[in-house]
């Protein structure tokens, strides 16, 4: 199925706020989030949560959704556009929740791209690179708590996906977004 619902007005953004604005558990999520946040791989993740610990908080993986939707995402790759201001309100949530995903939060949990071998097994998978162009890069924290992003000698850089080990490149379009979201104290490389 995919997606089926995205907070794209600003109706819906504030209606997201509000409910992030408290804890959900992540077995009432699937119920919560259907018409605001409505996706096949988040709410895989919420099975994978509740499987875990019913009653751990939702709102990281909440966030990580967002964040793959409106960072890592052109915004007209979407297949409706946003309502005026719908998109910074949604940027605003996630800038706002971001700092708050800790290490017992349940995506970190979840997450399977734990050290340097998983991601460069997931770059493998996903990119036709050389054993030097892996041997040579370097793998830094993502903004995203679990994930990482890569840099190639060449320049390229990537967002790893810590849940899934999906390969996004970055554009200059999207590199502005990401960086612009990770903290200033966080160690580079790793």
């Amino acid at each position: 199925m995919g997606t089926w619902s995205a907070p794209q007005t600003r109706e819906a953004a504030n209606q997201l706020a509000e409910i992030l604005s408290e804890k959900v558990p992540v077995k009432l999520a699937p119920g919560i989030f259907y018409h605001l946040v409505g996706d096949d791989t988040l709410f895989d993740m919420f099975d994978d949560a509740a499987e875990v610990d019913p009653e751990s908080d939702a709102r990281g993986l909440v966030i990580y959704k967002l964040f793959d939707w409106n960072v890592l995402l052109p915004e007209h790759a979407m297949k409706y556009p946003n309502e005026d201001g719908a998109h910074k309100m949604i940027s605003d949530i996630i800038d706002e929740h971001l700092p708050n995903i800790g290490a017992d939060d349940m995506l970190l949990k979840i997450s399977k791209m734990t050290n340097e071998e998983q991601i460069k097994e997931a770059i493998t998978f996903s990119c036709d690179f050389s054993n030097e162009q892996l041997e040579t890069m370097i793998i830094s924290p993502s903004p995203l708590p679990g994930s990482s992003m890569v840099e190639l000698s060449t320049g390229q850089k990537f967002h790893v996906d810590g849940v899934w080990g999906m390969v996004t490149p970055l554009t200059e379009d999207i590199i502005e977004r990401y960086e612009a979201r990770l903290p200033s104290e966080m160690p580079r490389p790793i």
